[in-house]
Formats: C-alpha cells, sequence, structure tokens
C-alpha cells in the first residue's frame, strides 16, 4: 500500500467522517429530546405539568384537605412554599438550598419533607432521612 493511498484514506475519514462524527455527539446540541420512559423524560413531562399556574394553585389549596393525616401550612410559611415551589419548577438545587435556608426547628412538618424528598431526589440519602425523619418527629 502506498503513502498516497494511506494520505487519501486519512484525508477522507478526517474530512468526511470526522465532522459528523463529532456533531453526533455533541452535548449541545439543539433540544436534545430524551427517551420515552427514561428519567429525562418523566420529568420534563412533570415540569410541563408543575408549570401550569393553575394546577400548582389547585395543588397548594388541596394541600391541606386530610387535615387530620397532614401537617398544617401556616399562612407566613405558605407564602415561602409558594415561592419554593415556583422556583423548583425551574431550578430544583436552588430551591433545595433556599428550603433549607428556611427550614428551622419551630417550622412545619412540611418544609421538612419537601427537604427530604429533594434531597432524595438530588441523591443525597443521608440528608435526606434526616429531614424525613424531622418531619416525622414533628407530625407523628
Amino acid at each position: 500500500m502506498s503513502w498516497r493511498l494511506i494520505f487519501f484514506r486519512s484525508a477522507f475519514w478526517i474530512v468526511a467522517v470526522w465532522p459528523w462524527a463529532l456533531s453526533a455527539q455533541d452535548p449541545s446540541a439543539a433540544d436534545p429530546k430524551p427517551a420515552p420512559g427514561s428519567p429525562g423524560a418523566t420529568r420534563a413531562a412533570v415540569m410541563e405539568i408543575f408549570a401550569d399556574q393553575d394546577f400548582r394553585k389547585r395543588a397548594l389549596e388541596n394541600f391541606n384537605i386530610h387535615s387530620d393525616l397532614e401537617p398544617k401550612l401556616p399562612a407566613t410559611e405558605k407564602e415561602a412554599f409558594t415561592k419554593i415551589a415556583d422556583l423548583a419548577a425551574t431550578d430544583v438545587v436552588r430551591a433545595y438550598f433556599e428550603l433549607k435556608a428556611k427550614t428551622t426547628a419551630d417550622s412545619s412538618a412540611v418544609f421538612d419533607f419537601t427537604l427530604g424528598s429533594i434531597a432524595y431526589q438530588l441523591n443525597r440519602p443521608n440528608e435526606a432521612a434526616k429531614y424525613l425523619e424531622s418531619a416525622t418527629r414533628k407530625f407523628p
């Protein structure tokens, strides 16, 4: 095999195939769609539902429908919780830290439970357990 043939074969790969291979693997490709049934697709569907203002309003109104089974959310905390829920629709990590800053020993068990749930979603099982146990202590 002559060096010219090797050169032209190499040049073919560099010019013809290499850019196509790079663009197929480019993580910044325009709007990649997650596979159906994947965690990304499920999260996208959930975020689409929670983006609806009417849905969020109804969800918060129905939060204390079983007041004997669910902890109360005082009016002062309800406003903060609504803001954090809105933030979680776009940036769950930031919502986690905002909620963590507002959660105290005197805050509602709703805050602790929500913080534990978000910590679990963020793959922080030890923190999740801590906040979920705190929620059950506040509202057995």
